[in-house]
């Protein structure tokens, strides 16, 4: 090994004032649908391409989602290789405001409250396990700077030690326009800016010293949906690879959209192609349809490890593709070994990667832990990829 690189990988930050690092996971802040909704099941999985055929190979993961008459979210289930792994549920108040939430797993149940300020902004999120005791808090403080709405956000372990500050600045719209972020001695570790047009969000990530080292270009259509996201990596992370993807969408008719195709750009014969590399598909029912719809999605039991074989004896999961890099037009071959246990704090799986070209090698260990969460629903906190060259 020559050398170990350390980087952070940022994510958009959800608008939403209650969508933060360890905060309200809601299936409906981050897909809207139209109408009145009573049930969802998202399903996503892998597809290629053949002959202009685009073919569903693997579903990678499912979700049923219940949806009141108020348009709240009550239930969330999720799946991974067909066995139920994750529930959630959620409680309002009598003003339809979000105050609490409940997430079971194999490993018991967590207990996350939300309190509110008298402008009935959130003001502290606390997170407890089934015994009653701390395991996080969260503080939120609001300001004004130079005419621009400010937000602060601490999170405190169960040490009431700070693990996590953040200032986000909004624009006229209530936009994020930059966020910081803070190292525990005060001092800033690195910061995002956010530029908008009707079509594009541009974010920016800088380090400490003002250099920039990530940016992502997102291209929306008339419904505020992505369809194309560019990311480039610069300065001292050059050598990390940029990325281009496409989305093309199907719509029902009442215009909420039932399936989504990601597209890879690739660089085959010296031009550019789109491979398609996954799907998700969405099957809406609506409140007064003739459709059988259960009450609850709530399951009897819960299971620890999508890994794990019938009889628990633990497996680790392989994957072994080849394709062209499309910044070089150079062959690679990529090897993936997902660890048989230990996740991420939010139960994706650690990999071990290798990425073989003619020229250069290069090793990973994704620890699959970020800064913050994307639309997807993925959580992000501070914590590493690690590169050997």
């Amino acid at each position: 090994m020559e050398k170990l690189i350390f980087y952070f990988l940022f994510s958009l930050l959800i608008t939403s004032f209650h969508l933060h690092a360890d905060e309200h996971i809601s299936y409906l802040d981050t897909n809207k649908l139209s109408g009145n909704v009573r049930y969802v099941e998202v399903s996503s999985s892998d597809v290629r391409s053949y002959f202009d055929t685009i073919k569903e190979e693997n579903t990678i993961s499912k979700e049923k989602v219940l949806i009141d008459n108020m348009g709240n979210e009550f239930e969330l289930l999720q799946f991974e290789k067909g066995k139920p792994i994750t529930f959630y549920e959620y409680e309002y108040d009598q003003n339809n405001k979000f105050i609490k939430m409940r997430i079971h797993s194999a490993k018991g149940i967590e207990y996350f409250e939300y309190l509110y300020n008298e402008f009935d902004k959130i003001s502290k999120i606390e997170i407890r396990d089934e015994n009653g005791n701390l395991l996080s808090r969260s503080e939120y403080k609001y300001a004004k700077e130079k005419k621009s709405k400010v937000e602060w956000h601490f999170t405190y372990n169960i040490n009431k030690e700070i693990d996590f500050t953040s200032k986000t600045l909004f624009n006229e719209k209530g936009k994020p326009a930059e966020i910081t972020f803070y190292n525990n001695d005060g001092s800033i570790s690195s910061f995002i800016r956010y530029t908008y047009d009707n079509k594009n969000e541009i974010y920016e990530t800088y380090d400490a010293d003002g250099e920039l080292y990530l940016s992502v270009i997102t291209t929306y259509n008339d419904d505020h949906l992505p369809i194309k996201e560019i990311t480039k990596w610069t300065g001292a992370f050059s050598n990390i690879e940029g990325s281009e993807q496409k989305y093309e969408y199907e719509y029902d008719d009442r215009n909420n959209w039932i399936k989504k195709i990601e597209f890879e750009a690739l660089r085959k014969f010296g031009e550019t192609i789109y491979e398609p590399t996954s799907s998700i598909t969405r099957t809406i029912s609506y409140y007064g349809d003739a459709s059988l719809i259960p009450q609850t999605i709530k399951p009897d039991i819960l299971h620890s490890s999508i890994s794990d074989a019938g009889d628990n004896k633990k497996q680790s999961n392989i994957y072994v593709y080849e394709k062209i890099d499309p910044f070089d037009d150079i062959n690679t071959i990529i090897f993936i070994l997902d660890a048989h246990e230990g996740k991420s704090p939010y139960g994706d799986n650690i990999s071990f990667i290798i990425r073989a070209k003619p020229t250069i090698t290069k090793i990973y260990i994704n620890w699959q832990s970020y800064f913050l969460r994307s639309a997807s629903k993925k959580c992000y906190y501070p914590a590493f990829s690690t590169l050997v060259n």
